[in-house]
């Protein structure tokens, strides 16, 4: 059996704290580089397009049984947050054979 111990599932649904363009702009700031612009552009592209279903589909496609998620909490250097407790536990309660986190 296949566990990753630490993972922050980028999916959409999930909450950006205070929201999405103020969390890019705190992490990555107004004039991001280029790479840095590669970044915003993945994270964007993963909030739109990549569900909780897709995860698990790219679990089974690596061979993972099961992941442990985690939010991040960036708030003592941000003031961000990707992802909160109650968007794990929400995970959790849909896929708890898979998702392994904080439960409701």
């Amino acid at each position: 059996m296949i566990i990753d111990v630490h993972v922050h599932p980028f999916v959409k649904r999930i909450s950006f704290l205070p929201d999405v363009p103020t969390a890019i702009e705190r992490l990555w700031g107004a004039q991001a580089s280029l790479e840095r612009f590669k970044a915003v552009i993945s994270i964007h592209h993963l909030l739109e397009n990549f569900s909780l279903d897709d995860f698990i589909r790219t679990m089974d496609s690596a061979g993972v049984d099961k992941a442990v998620i985690v939010p991040i909490d960036l708030t003592s250097a941000y003031g961000v947050h990707l992802g909160t407790n109650e968007d794990m536990a929400r995970f959790v309660d849909k896929y708890s054979d898979r998702l392994i986190g904080k439960r409701r």
